[in-house]
């Protein structure tokens, strides 16, 4: 008896304008053997170019950015990647502002972000 083939990476695209939020949540997906990041990008704007040129199964998508921020890209990103799951992920923490947020979306579910909790490198980072 053969053994199964290995399942597909799932690949995936992390958009924040944080380099170091881009970094944490590039190395934290790394470890995973089964996560492949296949892009990262600074904005919304770049975001849509890059899921125009490859398939990706998941997005990680800021929403505040500068050129173009998360709520403005999430249509774009969904029209030229359709098959894609995209989670939102920001460091919003008002109530009243994410269910403003879902509503504009069209988020199915939304979660919000824990508050810094500890400290990696001197910088204070947001456990999700």
């Amino acid at each position: 008896m053969s053994a199964a083939p290995p399942a597909a990476p799932i690949r995936v695209m992390v958009v924040d304008d944080s380099a170091i939020v881009r970094g944490l949540i590039t190395r934290t997906l790394k470890t995973e053997p089964r996560i492949e990041v296949t892009a990262s990008c600074s904005n919304g704007a770049m975001a849509v170019t890059q899921a125009a040129k490859r398939p990706l199964d998941v997005i990680i998508l800021d929403i505040e950015m500068p050129v173009m921020d998360g709520l403005t890209a999430l249509p774009k990103l969904l029209e030229v990647n359709p098959q894609a799951r995209i989670v939102m992920a920001s460091t919003l923490t008002q109530r009243n502002r994410m269910i403003r947020i879902k509503g504009q979306s069209g988020a199915k579910r939304m979660r919000l972000r824990e508050k810094c909790r500890r400290d990696h490198g001197g910088q204070r980072v947001r456990i999700a």
